[in-house]
């Protein structure tokens, strides 16, 4: 394979070649600590000899995001399981609407502000069509999306029976990560039994909480409804899972990772925009 000024063409088949075999190897059906090695050292390859492309011109940088993407196709496989279960349609759906209709509206000179000002302007247009049409029709009443619709009963809901039984506090904190559950535990009793007390008070009397108890009931899964009645726009019937797996090993002793969800909490006082950040360490309920 001849190259210009003579450069020796074996780290542009070297490149070549471990791009192909990464493409091929994440398009395996089902995977094994092998194939996934395999597919990390293939990538390796490609970046130790990916400047050839550069030295022969082709191209001036490697900073595209969808190749830094690759890096990351082991870990989601291990944790989400083979790249056939994934789906990119929707997202190159809006491509064309966003993208590549917007493109084409531009004279390829100088093109993100005038893609970003066409797609502007078709969105006021379709704002004021619909106003328009709504003025034709009488201008009739807006109509209540969520009249009609019924919430659920429960807004979180919890399996009928704990995932496990009687963990002790210690596990809590070791397998589960959540450092300040005793502490946390004491202030959520303080609060219950005094709903009146201020924040200094909670935290005085919750260092005289005894426990008659060392151990809880803990879940790993809980589901939570998203919709809001007070806000047509977040309105939904769906609901969403919420995990909290601590690590564990499977029927072969191999180790499996951990679980643990990021949830947008809004503690009540927070509106649409500025809810507290938590992360769901444990989901957890106590019979008392």
């Amino acid at each position: 394979m001849p190259l210009p000024g003579g450069a020796s063409p074996v780290r542009l088949v070297r490149a070549v070649r471990a791009i192909l075999d990464f493409l091929y190897l994440a398009q395996y059906p089902v995977h094994t600590t092998s194939t996934l090695s395999l597919l990390d050292d293939a990538l390796d390859r490609f970046h130790n000899n990916k400047q050839i492309f550069v030295d022969l011109g082709v191209r001036t940088s490697w900073k595209i995001p969808k190749l830094h993407f690759l890096r990351h196709y082991s870990y989601f496989i291990r944790r989400l399981g083979t790249t056939d279960n994934y789906n990119t349609e929707s997202t190159e759906r809006l491509h064309i609407d966003l993208a590549k209709d917007a493109y084409a509206a531009t004279n390829a000179k100088d093109e993100f502000p005038q893609m970003t000002l066409w797609l502007e302007r078709r969105e006021k247009l379709f704002r004021h069509e619909n106003y328009v049409q709504w003025c034709l029709s009488g201008r009739p009443p807006h109509l209540v999306s969520h009249a009609a619709y019924q919430p659920p009963a429960d807004r979180l809901k919890m399996t009928l029976h704990p995932s496990r039984n009687t963990v002790v506090f210690e596990q809590v904190t070791a397998e589960y990560g959540a450092l300040f559950f005793v502490d946390a535990l004491a202030r959520y009793i303080v609060k219950f039994c005094h709903p009146a007390y201020t924040p200094a008070q909670v935290e005085v009397a919750s260092n005289d909480v005894p426990f008659l108890f060392r151990s809880v009931s803990v879940y790993h899964k809980a589901k939570m409804w998203l919709g809001d009645l007070n806000n047509h726009r977040i309105l939904s019937d769906e609901s969403d899972v919420i995990h909290a797996t601590p690590s564990r090993e499977d029927k072969r002793g191999r180790s499996i990772d951990g679980h643990f969800d990021t949830v947008m909490v809004n503690d009540g006082v927070g509106g649409y925009s500025g809810v507290a950040v938590t992360i769901q360490d444990i989901v957890l309920h106590k019979y008392v």
